[in-house]
């Protein structure tokens, strides 16, 4: 053995003793360092930090609607981790049912959501009272008329399904007529509101009824529609967010922020850094027209015909019929049968912490068709301040990307701009 050791080491036997000593010391400076180290891993110091989702089980939800929440936590490196520790709980088990209660394709286990109210129609199902309280905001909004509507989930589906496929251009409804037929079919049929009825009851305990036409089943089968019927559509992701920032509230976590990749934020309650930033496109490019204050419990829905990630973006895509005509810009939240789109990017701020208002304002001027309807959605707004950037001038081919024009609400003076300000026409 001692022959193995002194060639292995290449020591003599009259140094080996010594040479020992000196490996065993090396190699426990070694453990103790190394041990350090995995000890430092784990280490937290005060700062922000991305609060991790986490969701174990057959049924987990693979996709978490890009969410993401930032935290600032402080104290100990102990004090910390048991915090981000019960802040994750919370976190990932209340992101987890709001998704599961807003889908609205997919039914989950002990979940009455909003596929399962579509997939049974007639029936009278006992609800939660978080889907509740969506569905009678919903069905409120549905009913003003001013561009939202909770009833369609069919025609969603089949646009949903176009603006993800690899060759989307080549289904576009200005370029395919048998999607624009269908297309237009569907769309008639969603908006008739004879073909719909959605019964809600408080009686002890919350309910809710689905109810559809003859005409509108007959239709359904015969374009071969899907069952979904209630989409929330772009107040979808605010509607999650509500009720996210609600357990939160609850729960006593303020000092951090959520945003969703839909172009959602929420400042939480002691949150106060930071600025949202209102873009516009000039010449196609993303360019910072202004920005507005994080104060706490604001909030801020931005949305815009272009991908903030650029062309290859999922969803976002860009149409030319003929080289003299208009450039049409497809996005998953755009009506393609409203033409070119006249608002190239919309957004709604509020101090009050209601996101699903400052959503619902963005969404309605995003939507509007003319100047026109845009001044009179502006005058009707309920955040503290909203606003628009428009293409140029409407139906002109040659627009595109020429205009700086925003259209801003009451409420505030203007947008706290820097050296864009002078090339700006604020419109109150």
């Amino acid at each position: 053995m001692k022959k193995k050791l002194k060639k292995l080491f290449d020591v003599s036997d009259g140094n080996y003793t010594p040479r020992l000593i000196l490996f065993i010391l090396v190699l426990a400076f070694a453990v103790a360092a190394f041990t350090f180290g995995v000890t430092r891993i784990g280490h937290k110091e005060t700062g922000l930090y991305t609060v991790e989702y986490v969701e174990e089980g057959e049924e987990a939800v693979l996709y978490r609607s890009g969410v993401t929440l930032k935290y600032y936590f402080s104290g100990s490196s102990a004090e910390i981790r048991t915090d981000m520790n019960a802040l994750k709980s919370l976190y990932s088990s209340t992101l987890s049912r709001a998704y599961r209660t807003l889908d609205p394709e997919n039914l989950y286990t002990g979940y009455q959501n909003l596929a399962y109210l579509s997939q049974h129609p007639g029936e009278t199902v006992e609800i939660s009272d978080e889907l509740y309280a969506v569905l009678k905001d919903a069905l409120e909004k549905t009913g003003e008329g001013d561009g939202f509507n909770l009833f369609s989930g069919a025609y969603r589906k089949i646009w949903s399904e176009i603006t993800v496929l690899y060759d989307a251009a080549e289904f576009d409804p200005a370029a395919n007529s048998d999607s624009a037929e269908r297309l237009q079919k569907t769309f008639d049929l969603v908006n008739n509101p004879d073909n719909f009825s959605l019964e809600l009851a408080d009686d002890g305990k919350k309910t809710a009824c689905l109810k559809l036409s003859d005409e509108y089943k007959e239709a359904r089968d015969r374009l071969e529609l899907a069952d979904c019927v209630l989409d929330l559509g772009l107040l979808h992701d605010a509607y999650m967010l509500r009720i996210l920032r609600d357990a939160l509230q609850e729960g006593g976590w303020g000092n951090g922020y959520i945003q969703t990749e839909s172009g959602l934020s929420i400042a939480l309650s002691s949150w106060n850094k930071g600025e949202y930033l209102f873009y516009g496109f000039p010449e196609g490019e993303a360019e910072v027209f202004g920005s507005l204050p994080v104060t706490p419990q604001s909030v801020y829905s931005m949305l815009q015909v272009f991908s903030m990630n650029g062309e290859e973006e999922v969803g976002y895509y860009a149409i030319q019929e003929s080289d003299a005509g208009p450039v049409l810009y497809r996005n998953p939240w755009y009506n393609p049968l409203e033409g070119p789109a006249f608002v190239s990017t919309a957004f709604g701020y509020s101090e009050d912490g209601d996101i699903v208002a400052a959503a619902y304002d963005c969404m309605k001027l995003f939507t509007a068709e003319s100047s026109e309807a845009l001044d009179q959605r502006l005058t009707k707004s309920g955040a503290a301040l909203s606003g628009a950037a428009v293409f140029g001038e409407e139906g002109a081919a040659d627009a595109a990307h020429s205009g700086r024009t925003v259209y801003l609400s009451e409420g505030k003076t203007e947008l706290f701009t820097a050296d864009e300000k002078a090339e700006l026409n604020i419109v109150k």
